[in-house]
C-alpha cells in the first residue's frame, strides 16, 4: 500500500496504528462483493477509504454524520459512490438486528468515559452484525503507569474525565458473546512524540523493543471478533 493512502488512513501516530491494516487483512473477505460494511466514530472516514477499496460498500458514521469532514478525501480516491454518510450513536445505532457483514472503529472505546458504556457499545455491535460477521477494531488501552502519568500532565482535566482506557483484558471480556476473539498489542514510545516526524522515529524503537515489553504496558489493541 502506497505510503500516502497509509497517511489518508491512519493520520494520526502514523507507524504504529498503521500495523492494523496488515491485521485486518488476514481476515477480510477476499471477494466483499455486496458485503456491507459499518465504521463508527470515523471522523475524517480513513478506515471506511480503506474498505471502500477493498470493495465493500460502506456506511460512514460519527455522532454526527461525518460527509462534510470525509467526502473530499473519498472522492479524491475516487470511492465516494461506494460511500453513505450517517450520523450513528454507537450506544443507541438506528439499525435492525444483522444489519453488517463488517464492522470497523479506530479509537473509539476509549471516548466513552464509563465502563458500562464501553461494554454496551461492543453488545450493540455484536447486535448489529450477520451471523459470521466481523468486527475489526484498534483501540487504545489503559498502557503503562508512564503512560497514565503523561495524560494526566499533558491532556487538560476535562478531556481526561471524558476518557477511560480500558486494558485488554476488559475488551476481550467484553466480546465473550462473540464465538471467535483474536487480539494482539502493540506499542509503548510511539505515541510519545509530540509531532508526526517524532512519533514515526520513536515508532522504529517500538519495533526494537516490542518482544520485552510487557503485554500490558502496550498503549494499543488490534482486534477481530466474528459472531
Amino acid at each position: 500500500m502506497r505510503p500516502r493512502l497509509i497517511d489518508d488512513i491512519i493520520v494520526w501516530d502514523i507507524a504504529n496504528w498503521s500495523q492494523f491494516l496488515p491485521f485486518c487483512e488476514r481476515f477480510l473477505d477476499p471477494d466483499p462483493t455486496g458485503k456491507q460494511a459499518l465504521e463508527v466514530g470515523a471522523r475524517g472516514g480513513g478506515l471506511s477509504l480503506y474498505l471502500a477499496l477493498k470493495g465493500y460498500e460502506v456506511v460512514c458514521s460519527d455522532i454526527e454524520a461525518p460527509e462534510a469532514q470525509a467526502w473530499a478525501l473519498h472522492a479524491r480516491h475516487g470511492v465516494a459512490d461506494k460511500i453513505t454518510y450517517r450520523a450513528v450513536d454507537i450506544l443507541d445505532p438506528p439499525y435492525p438486528e444483522a444489519s453488517f457483514d463488517l464492522i470497523i472503529f479506530k479509537s473509539v472505546l476509549h471516548g466513552l468515559s464509563q465502563v458500562r458504556l464501553q461494554a454496551q457499545a461492543l453488545k450493540e455491535l455484536y447486535r448489529l452484525l450477520r451471523p459470521g460477521g466481523l468486527l475489526l477494531f484498534a483501540e487504545n488501552l489503559r498502557a503503562s503507569p508512564l503512560h497514565r502519568i503523561l495524560r494526566r500532565l499533558f491532556r487538560p482535566g476535562w478531556l481526561l474525565r471524558r476518557r477511560r482506557y480500558p486494558t485488554a483484558v476488559e475488551i476481550r471480556s467484553w466480546c465473550g458473546d462473540f464465538r471467535e476473539f483474536h487480539g494482539e498489542t502493540w506499542g509503548f514510545v510511539g505515541a510519545l512524540g509530540r509531532q508526526e516526524h517524532e512519533r514515526r522515529q520513536l515508532s522504529r524503537l517500538d519495533a526494537a523493543i516490542l518482544p520485552i515489553v510487557p503485554q500490558k504496558w502496550r498503549y494499543i489493541i488490534f482486534a477481530c471478533a466474528r459472531k
